[in-house]
C-alpha cells in the first residue's frame, strides 16, 4: 500500500454487492491516512446482507447417554488435525480426545491432575503445529505440547508478574506466542464503572516477553461484597450485564483486536503496528431494558441458595445499563482470512449470527447459526462447533458452509 503524507487523505466509497435481507447494501467508504487504512462500514437500517448459509450437519459426535468418550459437559474447544481427525477439548474430564473423520473415538489424551500430560482446568488450544498440539491449563498456567498419539513432548509455566494472569495463549506459527492478560487489578473509569485492563503480551519460544500490543480497551467488572458461611467478608469480582471487554484473533496476515464499547476493530501487522482500522456502528443495538429484566429474573429463578440470589441481585441491581450492547462479543479469522465478528447478547450461548468482513475490512454480509450453537473453527466450506440441546448437553457438530459471493 503507498503511504500518503499526513493530512492528505484519500476516500473511495461503493457499495458491497450481496444477496441481501433488505434492499439496502452496505456502503463501504475507504481512505488511507499515514499508511492506515481506514474502512467504514454503512449498513442501512443496521441490517446486513445474507453472506452465507450453513447446511444441516454432516458430522455430529457426541451422545445423552451411554459410551463416556462420547459423552461430553464443556467443550471448550475443537479443531481439525491436519489428518482429518478432529480434537475435542473437554473441559469437565480435563482429556483431549481425538475422534476419525467419521466421529469413531481413536484416544483421549490427559485427565485431571497436576502431573505431566494432566490438567487443571484446560482452557483453548494455544494452536497445533504439524502433529503437536499446544495446550493451555488456566489453572497451572501451564502451556504443554503434546504429539497427537499421547505423547508428551515439554511443558512451560507462564507467570508473567503478580498484578496478571494468562487468560490464553496463541501461537504465532513463527516461534512466537501472544498472550491474552488479566489485570487483577480494576479502577473506575469516567463512568464510574471499573475497568480491569486486558493486555496482550507477545512472547518469545521460552516465555519471555518480547513486546506489548498497545491496543487499548479493558473489560468491564463488579465489584460486590458477600458474606461467606464461616462469616467472612467478600469482595466479588464479575462481569456486569452489558459489560464491554476485548476480544482478540489470530490470522495469518494479521492480529485484530476491538473493544465492544464500539464497533471498531484495529487489524495489526505481525510485527504489531496498525494498519487498518474497521468499523461499522451501524451495528450497534439499544439496550432493551424488559430484556435485560427477563434474564435478571431466569438468573434468579436458577439460583438454589440465598447466597446465589444475593449475588445475582447485587450484580444486576449495582449495575448501570448502557444505551447501548457491546458492539460484539468475539473475533475469529476463517480459512480464507475473513474476519467473522459474533453478535453480542446477553446469553453467551444465544449468539444467533455473525458479520463477515473481507481481508481488505469490508463488510460482506450475516450468517446467521442455529440456537446454542458455539464456533470454533470455520474453514473455507464449513464451520465447526458444539451446540447444546434441550437438555444442555453438547454436541461436536460440522456443519456444510455456503458462502454468497
Amino acid at each position: 500500500m503507498n503511504r500518503t503524507p499526513l493530512g492528505l487523505l484519500v476516500v473511495l466509497v461503493f457499495a458491497t454487492a450481496c444477496s441481501s435481507e433488505s434492499d439496502d447494501a452496505p456502503v463501504v467508504t475507504v481512505s488511507d491516512s499515514a499508511g492506515i487504512r481506514m474502512v467504514d462500514n454503512a449498513v442501512p437500517g443496521g441490517v446486513a446482507p445474507v453472506y452465507g448459509v450453513l447446511g444441516e450437519p454432516d458430522l455430529q459426535i457426541g451422545v445423552v447417554d451411554g459410551d463416556p468418550a462420547l459423552s461430553f459437559t464443556n467443550v471448550v474447544d475443537v479443531r481439525t488435525l491436519p489428518d482429518g481427525d478432529i480434537l475435542v477439548v473437554e473441559g469437565r474430564a480435563q482429556e483431549l480426545r481425538v475422534f476419525d473423520s467419521g466421529g469413531r473415538h481413536v484416544r483421549s489424551i490427559g485427565g485431571q491432575g497436576q502431573g505431566p500430560g494432566e490438567f487443571g482446568r484446560l482452557g483453548k488450544l494455544v494452536g497445533l503445529s504439524g502433529d503437536t498440539i499446544l495446550a493451555w491449563d488456566d489453572r497451572a498456567q501451564r502451556m504443554t505440547w503434546l504429539r497427537a498419539g499421547g505423547e508428551v513432548v515439554s511443558d512451560m509455566l507462564l507467570a508473567p508478574d503478580r498484578d496478571h494472569r494468562v487468560t490464553e495463549v496463541r501461537h504465532m506459527g513463527d516461534g512466537r506466542y501472544l498472550a491474552a492478560l488479566m489485570d487483577l487489578s480494576a479502577s473506575r473509569d469516567a463512568e464510574g464503572r471499573y475497568v480491569a485492563p486486558e493486555p496482550l503480551r507477545f512472547l518469545d519460544a521460552e516465555g519471555n516477553v518480547l513486546d506489548s500490543l498497545r491496543h487499548g480497551g479493558g473489560r468491564d467488572m463488579l465489584l460486590f461484597s458477600e458474606t461467606s458461611a464461616n462469616g467472612m467478608m467478600m469482595v466479588l469480582i464479575a462481569p456486569p450485564p452489558f459489560g464491554r471487554g476485548t476480544s482478540y484473533a489470530v490470522g495469518r496476515q494479521h492480529l485484530f483486536t476491538g473493544w465492544s464499547g464500539e464497533y471498531r476493530i484495529v487489524a495489526w501487522s505481525r510485527t504489531g503496528q496498525p494498519s487498518m482500522i474497521i468499523s461499522a456502528s451501524d451495528l450497534m443495538r439499544p439496550v432493551d431494558p424488559a430484556g435485560a429484566d427477563a434474564f435478571r429474573q431466569r438468573r434468579l429463578d436458577d439460583c438454589e441458595n440465598e447466597q446465589c440470589e444475593r449475588a445475582a441481585r447485587a450484580m444486576f441491581d449495582d449495575a448501570v445499563l448502557p444505551e447501548t450492547e457491546p458492539a460484539f462479543s468475539a473475533l475469529m479469522v476463517d480459512a480464507l482470512e475473513h474476519l467473522w465478528v459474533a453478535e453480542y447478547e446477553l446469553e453467551a450461548d444465544s449468539v444467533s449470527g455473525w458479520h463477515v468482513f473481507s481481508p481488505g475490512g469490508k463488510l460482506l454480509g450475516r450468517v446467521a447459526i442455529p440456537s446454542r450453537l458455539a464456533i470454533h473453527e470455520i474453514g473455507a466450506d464449513y464451520v465447526l462447533g458444539a451446540q447444546r440441546n434441550s437438555l444442555d448437553v453438547p454436541f461436536v457438530k460440522r456443519f456444510p458452509l455456503s458462502r454468497l459471493e
